[in-house]
C-alpha cells in the first residue's frame, strides 16, 4: 500500500482554489495525485470521495521521497466544503498501487467581496 499524501492548505484565489500538500513515499518514483470533495466529514475524519474534483495530475518524489504540490482545481461545486487527496504508484509495467484517502481539510472561506478593496 502506498503512503497517503498530506494535504497542507485549500486557500482561494483569483483563479479558483488552490490546494497544496506533501507526499512522502518511494525515491524517485511516478504517481498520480486524485482529490476529492466531500460536503461533510466522515467518521474518521479521512477519506470520503462524494466528488472527484481533480485526477491524473503526475507527482515525481526526488531522491529523498519527497514530492510537494500545489494544483489549482477551479471553483468547488457549492456543497464541497472538505477536500482530500490519494495517490497512485504508476509502474513500469503499466500497474498502479493505490493509497488510502488523506485527512479531510476544510475548505478556507472566500472574504467578502463587499469589503475586498478596503473601502468600505
Amino acid at each position: 500500500m502506498q503512503n497517503t499524501p498530506e494535504l497542507l492548505a485549500i486557500v482561494p484565489s483569483a483563479d479558483g482554489i488552490i490546494v497544496s500538500g506533501l507526499l512522502d513515499s518511494l525515491p524517485n518514483t511516478d504517481y498520480e495525485l486524485l482529490l476529492c470533495g466531500q460536503s461533510a466529514a466522515t467518521a474518521s475524519g479521512f477519506g470520503g470521495c462524494e466528488r472527484i474534483l481533480l485526477r491524473g495530475e503526475p507527482l515525481h518524489t526526488d531522491a529523498s521521497g519527497q514530492a510537494s504540490f500545489s494544483v489549482n482545481i477551479g471553483d468547488l461545486p457549492p456543497d464541497v466544503s472538505l477536500v482530500s487527496a490519494g495517490v497512485a504508484r504508476l509502474d513500469p509495467g503499466g500497474g498502479r498501487e493505490s493509497s488510502e484517502l488523506s485527512a479531510m481539510l476544510p475548505v478556507a472561506a472566500l472574504p467578502d467581496p463587499l469589503f475586498a478593496d478596503g473601502f468600505e
